[in-house]
């Protein structure tokens, strides 16, 4: 009697097993049915902001953006990388004790371009557990700024459509564009102006096969530049900072849909005559902390209530997002007039005093 009641309480404890293993596969089929759903939600949202961009594009006849529109676009795209960086990170510092000599070293490179690095390590309070992420952040910001912002013909790296031979012509078109600018810029401005919004021909009743053409063209360089920015990213040493487990198609796609969208603000504002510079931690280097400079605004992990007298005046440990200044009025005109449309966010140790 006794092996036979061992035996069904063996048998039962295994059926309970199954039991809950099935539950747990099924919770476990739901929450990816779940995750997948909510990525095709959000890439149908960035679709749709792209449509709506580029649609602005052909019926607003480049009518100049209103700063607070182009300061509250800039914003939601600081927010969406901050909360893919956030997402995608590793979440510990100790993944960056695991990298070999090497990769250490090619991270420490790239990370020098956002951080003040001194005998090869980080700034003195960056190995909490939320660095990884804000490191990430901060590299992400910068290659997306440096590379979509700072040149009006970035999206010819890529090649015009299919023609690759067309990444030739984006140096030359930034030399003549250099060259013009110390002649005349306002000149310049508008000559840049014209040609973006030629190789962007707005769509109408009248629009001739050509145009309809070269626009399709354009908005595939700026598509085709936007994939292969994210790419480089995530291929760069910034995959060291990147939780394999998050490290997916889903967010690979995510990436591409935020340089997409900065990609298309940053042809908008070009086509404007205002002049735009992105200035990033070596320019601000040289800068101290102080929470009324309104080009440098605090990051969320600064504790300045708490720290206030140590850190005014304190130097710049790390830009977490580079700063974007617009020069000039909307006819090319008072070139040295400047506003703010994304001030630098800055990171430094709080308890350092």
């Amino acid at each position: 009697m006794q092996g036979a009641d061992l035996e069904r309480q063996i048998r039962n404890r295994n059926h309970y097993q199954e039991r809950k293993e099935r539950e747990l596969q099924a919770e476990i089929r739901k929450l990816k049915a779940e995750r997948d759903s909510s990525e095709e939600k959000y890439e149908a949202l960035i679709r749709k902001q792209q449509e709506e961009s580029f649609k602005q594009m052909s019926n607003a006849r480049w009518l100049p953006i209103e700063d607070t529109k182009v300061v509250s676009d800039l914003g939601r795209i600081k927010k969406e990388m901050r909360n893919w960086a956030k997402s995608t990170g590793v979440k510990g510092a100790e993944a960056l004790e695991n990298l070999s000599n090497s990769d250490l070293m090619s991270l420490l490179k790239n990370l020098s371009h956002v951080a003040v690095i001194k005998n090869n390590e980080l700034p003195r309070g960056l190995s909490e557990s939320k660095s990884p992420a804000l490191l990430l952040n901060a590299l992400l910001a910068h290659h997306l700024y440096t590379t979509m912002f700072r040149s009006p013909f970035f999206f010819l790296d890529a090649g015009l459509g299919e023609d690759s031979s067309a990444t030739r012509g984006a140096a030359l078109l930034r030399t003549i564009y250099k060259l013009a600018q110390h002649s005349n810029k306002e000149d310049a401005h508008a000559w840049r102006s014209q040609t973006l919004q030629l190789l962007l021909p707005t769509l109408g009743t009248n629009t001739t096969e050509g145009e309809r053409y070269l626009r399709t063209k354009t908005e595939e360089s700026i598509a085709a530049v936007s994939r292969i920015q994210a790419s480089n990213f995530m291929d760069g040493s910034a995959r060291h900072l990147l939780d394999p487990n998050s490290n997916n198609e889903g967010s690979k796609k995510k990436l591409e849909g935020i340089y997409h969208e900065a990609a298309t603000l940053s042809y908008r504002l070009w086509t404007q005559r205002t002049d735009l510079k992105c200035l990033t931690l070596q320019d601000l280097k040289r800068h101290t902390f102080d929470a009324d400079n309104e080009y440098l605004i605090p990051h969320s992990l600064v504790r300045y209530d708490d720290y206030e007298d140590q850190l005014k005046g304190q130097p710049i440990t790390l830009i977490v997002h580079p700063l974007l200044l617009a020069f000039g009025t909307d006819e090319g005109k008072d070139d040295e007039s400047e506003r703010i449309w994304a001030s630098a966010e800055v990171w430094l140790d709080s308890k350092l005093g």
